[in-house]
């Protein structure tokens, strides 16, 4: 998603790799097991059990993101804004196009202008990431300008106006971590990691990643027994779980998961070209599964496993991660290689008109 995966480690692009991944189990968790239509837990059992710890070990996922933006920085280039927004219509238009020449769906122009406002209304994701490019160069100059200390400081405030804003049941700031200021206080703390790397460099010991580890489990215990205290103790249906604290971007809890998951591979040092090949395209993942004309069937095909059993539902959900994976990044590749076509003939396109108004 930004400018400077070709310089990273590939521990790091494995761990952005695994977020994808951990993304897509969060889009298949569903209640069918555990719920009547009324959407109250009606049979609590192990696999209710496994079904909300898997989504507490995975809801760090779009914080680890940011969080790894945020430790590399955001750089302001052209051509990587361009690349990300070329992406996001590639496969907003595209996959909408290829649907409607296959026949799997009628064309519509409020449709089509939808996609066309893919930016915006599409996908949560890309419109606050956008935002938070914009103001990255803001949030870089500041950090240069400030002390560690002062930054450190200014995080731990962040982070408290951000809970105390949500536990209030404000919508108007930071809506459960789901937009760009949410993002920004992220991005800050992955700066901050960054700045204070020679003390991360302490934790490369194998002790220090088992200890992290431990502790990015034992977090995600207590996300969900908050989770399922909600839904048993008190009662609350499963969609209003969803849309609480236990679940928002903003838990301090699930912020410290997404630290305590980067130390974890941060403490590791490998290099492997294909994992950076990959990690390098991983966004399309999202892009594709999530696209809202298609993501009805990931949802419903995701829902039908819950009838099958248990190691059934396990090995085809891996399969189909798998898959789709597989299927966003080869056809992502392709489209990076029209990209690089296209830029450079604006490239030229540019040059040649500048040197003909001098």
């Amino acid at each position: 998603m930004d400018n400077k995966c070709h310089i990273r480690s590939s521990n790091i692009e494995f761990l952005r790799i695994i977020s994808m991944i951990m993304i897509l189990s969060l889009h298949s968790f569903t209640w069918n097991r555990a719920t009547g239509n009324d959407g109250h837990i009606h049979n609590l059992s192990i696999g209710v059990l496994f079904d909300y710890y898997r989504e507490s070990l995975c809801i760090c996922a779009v914080n680890i993101f940011i969080l790894i933006s945020g430790y590399f920085g955001i750089r302001w280039k052209l051509k990587s804004i361009l690349n990300f927004i070329f992406q996001v219509y590639f496969w907003a238009l595209g996959i909408y196009v290829l649907l409607v020449v296959l026949g799997k769906t009628n064309y519509s122009n409020n449709v089509f202008f939808q996609r066309l406002n893919c930016l915006i209304g599409d996908w949560w994701f890309v419109e606050a990431y956008l935002g938070l490019y914009l103001l990255a160069p803001l949030l870089n100059a500041f950090v240069d300008k400030v002390k560690k200390k002062k930054l450190l400081i200014w995080v731990i405030i962040f982070i408290i106006f951000e809970i105390y804003s949500e536990l209030m049941g404000s919508k108007r700031n930071f809506d459960r971590g789901y937009n760009t200021l949410a993002f920004c206080g992220i991005y800050m703390t992955g700066r901050l990691l960054f700045l204070y790397q020679d003390k991360l460099q302490e934790f490369k010991h194998r002790t220090f990643s088992y200890i992290f580890f431990l502790l990015y489990l034992l977090t995600a215990m207590i996300i969900s027994y908050l989770a399922l205290y909600q839904l048993i103790g008190k009662g609350h249906d499963f969609m209003s779980v969803q849309k609480s604290f236990a679940f928002s971007y903003s838990n301090p809890l699930i912020i410290i998961e997404a630290i305590c998951l980067f130390l974890v591979f941060h403490s590791m040092k490998f290099s492997n070209k294909l994992v950076n090949y990959i990690a390098s395209s991983i966004f399309a993942v999202y892009l594709l599964h999530l696209h809202p004309n298609i993501k009805h069937l990931y949802y419903s095909y995701c829902g039908q496993l819950y009838n099958e059993s248990f190691m059934y539902h396990f090995i085809m959900l891996g399969c189909l991660f798998l898959c789709i994976v597989f299927i966003s990044v080869f056809i992502d590749k392709i489209r990076l290689l029209f990209f690089q076509w296209l830029y450079q003939k604006f490239e030229h396109l540019v040059q040649n008109k500048w040197n003909t108004n001098r």
